[in-house]
């Protein structure tokens, strides 16, 4: 074990200093900075097998985004840390790699080095086919790694004004029969305009959720799910949010995308309706 402050100008001889191979079974990387720069740098030295990498799961796919290339920087308990999938994707491929899966909880990238891929069959995909949003439930381990204070019991006044804005789909699949579970990934924007900050923590949390309607309008289910609000919502501010629902019901139209205080009550006077495929 080495400690050291990895850079993309260092990477290299850190590898060397440390008697890794030319090309080693599986390399990792997180280092919530400069992490595109550090793993173009580090692949131009060694051609691991498997390549698993955080990426910034805030930056859906389409975007491009990366932190600048710096030598000293501790990351500042925010969203802006490392690259987002499709930069990712951008420098392994540059590289010779393909990428094969992302976990579930919308944090590592896993990349097969191409002629691997290609002698066991794994076929490589695009990062919208991959892509997860970020999903954790209290206890939150990761980002970000503080406890978010406990939120309070929301006034009746706040229950008429906080809700979801908007929502997007990021994802939706069908698993294999016989269950044919359906699972479907969301980006909401949860907005709060009260003085109170809206966290997923203690005793009475508020947490992201969905109703199930059909194409009548009939709800099939009453909830689908909670997920925690990570790094939860601001007073007078906003924040958006990742969602993963999973069902069975075939007739699913539109999810019904809300908020529950857990043991007081639904903030359904601004629920968002998504339509689905």
């Amino acid at each position: 074990m080495h400690r050291a402050i990895v850079t993309s100008a260092n990477v290299a001889e850190l590898l060397r200093g440390a008697g890794v191979g030319p090309e080693p079974a599986v390399a990792v990387l997180d280092i919530d900075g400069s992490d595109l720069w550090v793993l173009r740098s580090m692949l131009e030295a060694i051609a691991p097998r498997l390549l698993v990498v955080e990426y910034n799961s805030t930056f859906p796919p389409g975007e491009f985004w990366t932190r600048r290339n710096r030598h000293e920087y501790v990351w500042p308990e925010t969203y802006e840390h490392g690259a987002s999938l499709d930069a990712m994707c951008w420098a392994a491929g540059a590289a010779g790699y393909e990428l094969v899966a992302c976990d579930r909880a919308g944090v590592n990238a896993c990349f097969v080095r191409r002629d691997v891929a290609r002698a066991a069959g794994l076929a490589a995909h695009p990062p919208d086919a991959l892509y997860r949003p970020y999903f954790a439930r209290p206890p939150i381990i990761g980002h970000p790694w503080w406890t978010p204070e406990p939120c309070p019991v929301l006034s009746p006044e706040a229950f008429a004004t906080v809700g979801v804005r908007n929502a997007t789909v990021v994802f939706d699949r069908v698993g294999p029969p016989p269950d044919r579970v359906r699972v479907v990934g969301v980006r909401a924007e949860v907005v709060n305009p009260t003085d109170t900050r809206i966290t997923s923590d203690g005793p009475t949390p508020v947490a992201l959720s969905a109703r199930l309607v059909d194409r009548s309008g009939r709800a099939l289910a009453f909830e689908c799910e909670r997920n925690a609000l990570i790094g939860g919502v601001p007073g007078h501010g906003r924040a958006t949010v990742g969602g993963l629902f999973r069902f069975a019901e075939p007739d699913v139209a539109t999810l019904r995308i809300t908020l529950v205080q857990d043991g007081v009550a639904w903030l359904d006077a601004n629920a968002f309706d998504l339509p689905l495929r």
